[in-house]
């Protein structure tokens, strides 16, 4: 499957729902948007629609995340540059179908996500037109993106930022990524793996991975929390950046593992986070869970060695939470 067709998948799994679903924000209803509800009825909001579009579509993104925070801070996803001019991509030439456009909002407490509020997905290329799919608070609906975003550009905003304009466009399905498929299985080692993909190659890590001790789960072939945690786990064993991307470093020192050119490694001294940008909230969970305590600009923590949805765990004080990667950097 080429990048031009998973990304028309993803689109074509988005039409269904152009023009029925209801607006819902409730956990139960807001995941009604390709099955209806128990009222027969099928609801979703704004990221919960393009998620389960990506979803249906099984192109290797099962969830590009739960809601707008976790969307704009997925790692799977690339920023586009595109040439972005008061709130309008200028460069058209650089933008994919699938690619999803994040609008800020008006929630002051989403500062560490630039706050961002709204997405929407580029649903069709012709030209220089490009249309958008997706809703705010009515049905989803196509849009021109031009004048859509010129229209949340010029809405204000109650938030320091002063308007609910784009903020930036994200891609999941890269030019340069081949997709498996059927007979085009991938080998371990062939890409690098992060979180989100799935592939025959992410079921050899998590099997070898498993052998050594540091992945606890059923090889199942999809690059989630548990695999981005051993893996992880594994970097950090053999003196490696332990940022849960499995690259070729990663790949280089597991192979030698496995046909016993050496041992596994643990560092001399704990891994620290350093806190540059500013200060940053420290939460119970990724993205908008519970507030811990701040972490201050400049500050170094103890890295407990575990990330979660890009999210590395520091301990502050007598406690642990998870500390915005935006702010967060773990020391080499």
């Amino acid at each position: 499957m080429t990048p031009s067709e998973a990304r028309q998948r993803v689109a074509d799994a988005y039409k269904p729902m152009l023009g029925r679903n209801i607006y819902s924000q409730e956990v139960n209803k807001r995941e009604c948007a390709l099955t209806p509800y128990k009222d027969g009825k099928y609801y979703s909001d704004c990221s919960s629609s393009v998620r389960l579009a990506y979803r249906q579509a099984n192109v290797g993104f099962p969830n590009i995340g739960g809601n707008t925070v976790a969307q704009i801070n997925n790692k799977a996803g690339v920023r586009i540059e595109c040439g972005i001019k008061n709130g309008i991509p200028t460069d058209t030439n650089k933008l994919r179908v699938g690619d999803i456009l994040l609008f800020a909002g008006n929630d002051k407490s989403r500062v560490a996500a630039e706050y961002v509020g709204h997405v929407e997905m580029i649903y069709k290329i012709s030209g220089s037109t490009v249309t958008l799919c997706g809703h705010g608070s009515g049905n989803p609906s196509t849009k021109d993106m031009v004048t859509y975003c010129r229209n949340r550009q010029n809405a204000k905003s109650t938030t320091p930022r002063g308007n609910q304009g784009l903020i930036c466009v994200k891609r999941f399905i890269l030019d340069d990524v081949m997709l498996e498929t059927p007979g085009n299985e991938i080998t371990l080692g062939s890409r690098t793996l992060k979180y989100g993909m799935i592939g025959n190659d992410v079921k050899a890590l998590q099997t070898e991975l498993k052998k050594l001790g540091y992945f606890g789960g059923t090889p199942a072939g999809n690059y989630l929390d548990i695999t981005q945690d051993a893996v992880t786990k594994f970097q950090r064993a053999n003196k490696l950046i332990t940022d849960g991307i499995y690259g070729p470093k990663s790949h280089a020192a597991l192979q030698a593992l496995l046909t016993g050119a050496t041992q596994p490694q643990t560092p001399s001294q704990p891994q620290r986070v350093v806190i540059a940008g500013g200060n940053c909230w420290v939460r119970k969970e990724p993205l908008t869970g519970g507030k811990i305590d701040v972490a201050y600009k400049g500050q170094e923590y103890l890295f407990t060695g575990e990330i979660k949805q890009g999210w590395p765990k520091i301990k502050i004080g007598n406690k642990y939470g998870y500390a915005s990667p935006k702010f967060a950097k773990i020391k080499a």
